[in-house]
């Protein structure tokens, strides 16, 4: 499957240094279906600056990040702007955009 980027949520299985371009208001972040113990996704922004990342605490691991408020993308307040995934090494990402 191809990234989803035309909705909210986005729908992310492959990495990419620009899969979004412009400010991202993120809500949530939900990662499903990694596969092993260990493995790691990391969201970072335009500037390649690490914004979120987790490690999988086993088989089928499901990670929910609720933000308070929305957070803004990006981080710095420079002009970074936009949203890569760097690393996937399995399951999907779905980030809820505010």
């Amino acid at each position: 499957m191809a990234n989803i980027t035309t909705q909210s949520p986005l729908i992310l299985d492959s990495t990419g240094p620009n899969i979004v371009t412009g400010p991202v208001w993120i809500s949530k972040i939900r990662w499903v279906g990694a596969t092993v113990a260990g493995h790691v996704a990391t969201i970072n922004d335009g500037g390649s600056r690490v914004v979120w990342t987790s490690v999988a605490a086993g088989p089928n691991n499901v990670e929910n990040d609720t933000f308070a408020g929305p957070s803004y993308l990006p981080v710095s307040g420079d002009a970074s702007t936009g949203l890569g995934l760097q690393t996937l090494q399995s399951g999907k990402l779905y980030i809820y955009l505010a």
